[in-house]
This record gives structure tokens, sequence and C-alpha cells, in this order.
């Protein structure tokens, strides 16, 4: 994945979990533009091993493809469409794990959601949480 500024952000390889956008084909053999996220303007995208997560210029963490250990920030692990992940402040950076995501905020709190199997989340436990 790579985002293009005010040119919006494009997609190669494996989609079956909608990683480069739903309703994309399910192998994508060159960059493709993601239609839904071109009314975004996206300054940073990274992705994870079958979820993207993209972060807008005005701070807002989105997220897309499987959610099944809450990679997206969201309990519904099923769906693909890009949603907004909930934080309590704006992003200033973002970077998507095998199975996990990270965004650290413009007061330079970091938070973490998704699996947690080897502490890659910081915290005690090996459960996944769905909500940073």
């Amino acid at each position: 994945v790579l985002c293009k500024r005010g040119a919006g952000a494009y997609c190669s390889g494996e989609n079956q979990s909608g990683q480069c956008g739903p309703g994309m084909p399910a192998n994508l053999q060159e960059m493709t533009l993601v239609p839904e996220l071109s009314s975004h303007r996206i300054r940073q995208i990274d992705g994870g091993y079958c979820h993207t997560l993209a972060l807008t210029e005005d701070g807002r963490v989105l997220s897309l493809g499987c959610g099944e250990d809450g990679q997206r920030g969201s309990t519904e692990a099923g769906s693909t469409d890009i949603s907004v992940v909930s934080l309590p402040e704006r992003a200033s950076a973002i970077s998507a794990g095998l199975n996990h995501s990270l965004a650290l905020t413009e007061s330079g709190r970091v938070y973490a959601w998704g699996s947690n199997e080897y502490g890659q989340l910081g915290v005690p436990g090996d459960e996944p949480r769905a909500l940073p």
C-alpha cells in the first residue's frame, strides 16, 4: 500500500479480506487506486497481514480488511467496510503489525489494539483487544 498526497491511496496484491478496499478484486496485479479512500486526505498508510490502516490529514485513523483479532479497532470482525478507529485524540502516526495496530497521538500517547498473543500491545495478558 502507498499514498500520494492529494492523489489518494493505492494498493496491490492479495485482497481476500478487503484490505485493499471492499468490492475490489481478490488479487490486484498492479497498483490500483482505492476508491473508498479517495475522498479522504491520506497522510500515511500501512498494511498488516490482512488489514490496512490509513491516517488522514485531520488525525483520524481509518481501517479496512479483516479484524478477527480486533486489529481494525472495531468489534465488527466480519465487516470489510472502512471504519474510523475510535481514539480519544488526534493521531500523528500509525503502524499496522501482523495482527495488531498502533497509533501515536499528537500528545505522545501510544494506543494499541488487536492480537496480544506475544505481548505486542505492551500490556499484560494474551487476550486480543478490539478497541484502543
